[in-house]
């Protein structure tokens, strides 16, 4: 309550977020004049979620991108304002992917916030096609699991680099796996 007190003392006309991992509390949602405008590592309403990146690289995708989003009381589901587009390259780790988008992405959320300050930009809603789910991908989640195909293993290791680390364990012993 004191923090939501103090946002509203603010009045903020946006609040920008990028990578925030938890849901705004519904309460503070309607504080900013325009919303919290999400920056998501997407092309949404592909991979919701934590893990966007990872999930795009394990699944083979060939295209991502990064999403501006108006968040509300959903997961990723708000109406979204802008997108850009990137190639997966075949030896792409989440980490490489990462940096691009982040790169791409800071470009696109000034001028997202640029376009709503003009009064330019209108949100537009997610189409309910499409939708995929990112959930954060843990430890045990990124151990190999070598009867896939070796395709399905190669983009599995490269998903979980750098973290949380894909793995294996060999004569009992826990075995780190990188491209």
């Amino acid at each position: 309550p004191e923090v939501h007190a103090q946002l509203a003392a603010a009045a903020p006309d946006a609040c920008p977020v990028v990578a925030y991992g938890n849901l705004v509390p519904p309460a503070a949602l309607g504080i900013p004049v325009h919303g919290w405008i999400n920056l998501h590592f997407s092309l949404l309403p592909a991979w919701r979620g934590a893990a966007p990146v990872q999930h795009a690289l394990i699944a083979g995708d060939e295209i991502t991108g990064a999403s501006t989003f108006r968040l509300e009381a959903g997961l990723d589901t708000g109406p979204v304002f802008g997108t850009v587009t990137e190639r997966i390259r075949s030896t792409d780790t989440a980490g490489d992917l990462l940096a691009r988008l982040a790169d791409a992405g800071a470009h696109l959320l000034l001028a997202t916030l640029d376009g709503i300050a003009a009064g330019t930009l209108e949100a537009v809603p997610q189409p309910a096609a499409g939708v995929s789910l990112a959930p954060k991908i843990e430890v045990a989640d990124a151990r190999v699991d070598f009867t896939r195909p070796a395709f399905a293993i190669e983009r599995h290791i490269r998903g979980c680099t750098p973290a949380p680390g894909a793995w294996t364990t060999f004569r009992g012993e826990r075995l780190k796996l990188g491209p």
